[in-house]
């Protein structure tokens, strides 16, 4: 009886040291796939649902789980994607959002593509031989270490810019270079001028703070300080503009009295010329009669 206990137990603890050894195989393995395919990329945070498409299949998405080239992200409604690249940052795929990881080279070149929704990452400095982009359906943008926003709409792409800087070139090949605090749009035709971040494009560069790990990016005080000066700006500019629509609204107002006071003398000037055109009718027929 005793004989078989042991045997009993020797074959269970062999059993769970093979099980162990199997998920540490698996781990290990998915590590390595990590690897050979260019970068270590992680889901470090996840919100609401999202899927995972590879090699065709798709599954739901988990925190935790690490990502390779070709990849497909797809978040759902109210959905917040925070993904971890290894030595570059935090890129984050927000609602309603299509994101491919198309390179995933090692300390040499990421691109990824943005097929819809929004974007939002804080990169690290890049080196000379590094490269990170992000395409849309418009075009691309070539990032050297910046925190920015990316949103689609409709048939247009939206890229403002929080720190540093960012080249886009469009389909067309027209190209511009976007500095920190400003933002542009750009679609297939046409790039448009310049302008400083404001209105709910502020609300946009804000959420990038709220990405998981963004400290990584080592602008996070820099990022604070910008989005308060933008935020005293579009302050500012908004009381602006209140002020201009009073001073406009008080000239039409003005214009409308003068107008009414115009027309009220040029009333009152023709009854009297009336009144005299009929006393000297008046007086007219007394001479004859």
């Amino acid at each position: 009886m005793k004989l078989f206990k042991s045997i009993t137990a020797v074959l269970f603890i062999s059993l769970l040291t093979f099980a162990c050894g199997s998920q540490e195989s698996g781990d290990g393995a998915e590590s390595t796939e990590a690897m050979k395919s260019g970068i270590n990329a992680k889901v470090v945070a996840l919100k609401s649902r999202a899927a995972l498409i590879r090699t065709g299949v798709k599954k739901h998405l988990e925190q935790g789980m690490v990502l390779k080239k070709g990849d497909k992200i797809q978040s759902m409604l109210g959905a917040k994607v925070d993904i971890m690249i290894k030595n570059r940052g935090v890129i984050s795929l927000r609602n309603r959002s299509t994101l491919v990881l198309n390179a995933m080279e090692i300390n040499k070149r990421i691109k990824v593509n943005l097929k819809q929704g929004k974007l939002l990452c804080a990169l690290k400095k890049l080196e000379k031989d590094q490269q990170f982009s992000v395409s849309t359906p418009t075009g691309v943008a070539g990032i050297r270490g910046t925190s920015f926003v990316m949103t689609i709409d409709k048939e247009a792409s939206k890229l403002s810019v929080l720190t540093g800087k960012v080249e886009v070139k469009n389909n067309k090949g027209q190209s511009q270079v976007v500095e920190q605090k400003k933002e542009t749009s750009f679609n297939d035709k046409d790039i448009t001028d310049k302008t400083t971040i404001r209105g709910s494009s502020i609300a946009d560069v804000k959420e990038i703070l709220t990405i998981k790990g963004v400290e990584t990016s080592g602008e996070v005080e820099t990022m604070k300080k910008f989005i308060k000066a933008l935020t005293i700006l579009d302050k500012k500019a908004a009381e602006d503009v209140a002020v201009d629509r009073k001073v406009k609204a008080q000239k039409l107002k003005s214009t409308q009295k003068d107008v009414k006071v115009k027309e009220a003398e040029k009333k009152s000037s023709t009854e009297k010329i009336e009144d005299k055109s009929q006393n000297f009718g008046d007086d007219s027929e007394m001479m004859i009669k």
